[in-house]
């Protein structure tokens, strides 16, 4: 999944920002993060967590954060992973592919549909639920939003173009 943040900070202080992160230890509502961090703005975060059974599943979550037009961009790629319902969808279509084997006749292919929706679980449950706390904990330590800001040049426009109006009304 594909993500772009904005924020006020520069690329040095973001990036101040994130291996600050990286070095604080987890505690309550807060995971231990790893990672690594560049000068040049690029940046990679890392979380490990316990999807079920204990199986965990490690996610990494790329991203670079450049400065235009006085606003930090910070641009990555995290794998998604899939809801509840997107996981009934892979396993209902894997399901369906071993019924039809198994009436073709053809019981190793059956045999491996079923593995390997048992072999997708992890990573989609994992995935998903990771990359969430990922982009959560990367929003917090940035102070960053998902919308672009307000340009001062565009907001101030719409007020320009009113005061004629409110000018007009005052006249009797």
């Amino acid at each position: 999944m594909r993500f772009v943040m904005y924020t006020d900070k520069t690329v040095a202080q973001a990036m101040s920002a994130i291996n600050a992160r990286l070095h604080t230890p987890a505690g309550r509502g807060r995971p231990q993060l790893d990672g690594w961090v560049e000068k040049n703005g690029r940046f990679a975060l890392s979380v490990t967590t316990e999807v079920r059974w204990r199986l965990r599943r490690r996610t990494t979550l790329q991203g670079r954060a450049e400065r235009k037009d006085g606003v930090t961009v910070v641009e990555g790629t995290v794998p998604g992973g899939a809801s509840r319902e997107g996981q009934a969808v892979v396993f209902g279509a894997l399901a369906l592919v071993a019924v039809l084997a198994m009436i073709s006749g053809n019981a190793i292919l059956a045999i491996v549909a079923l593995a390997a929706g048992a072999g997708f679980f992890i990573p989609l449950q994992g995935d998903y639920a990771n990359s969430e706390i990922l982009l959560s904990e990367l929003q917090k330590t940035l102070k960053a939003q998902f919308t672009p800001p307000r340009r001062e040049g565009k907001a101030a426009a719409p007020r320009a173009a009113s005061r004629p109006a409110d000018k007009e009304r005052t006249k009797p």
